[in-house]
């Protein structure tokens, strides 16, 4: 599962690729985010989208977990942190 933060549900780039990739897409809000745990903060994050951090939370928020297998990482123009599922999960919001 690939998870963001709600303001991303109309990034091309992040459709394409779960789309091709067949993964489930699920975008949390702002206050989900500012309510999970994580490490990393990002002044990006809290410029643009406001909230200190978007993929380490939305990684524990996917998988309904409690600690990070990989914290963030950055790649260019992308963003990741994984964290494993515990439990089933659904795609939807």
């Amino acid at each position: 599962m690939v998870a963001s933060i709600d303001a991303k549900q109309h990034k091309a780039g992040l459709l394409t690729f779960c789309a091709r990739h067949r993964l489930p897409l699920r975008f949390f809000s702002a206050d989900q985010i500012a309510r999970a745990p994580h490490t990393a903060t990002s002044r990006h994050a809290a410029k643009h989208v406001h909230v200190s951090g978007v993929c380490e939370p939305c990684a524990l928020l996917a998988g309904s977990a409690q600690a990070l297998i990989a914290p963030k990482m950055i790649d260019g123009d992308v963003t990741v942190a994984i964290a494993a599922a515990h439990g089933p999960f659904s795609s939807g919001t």
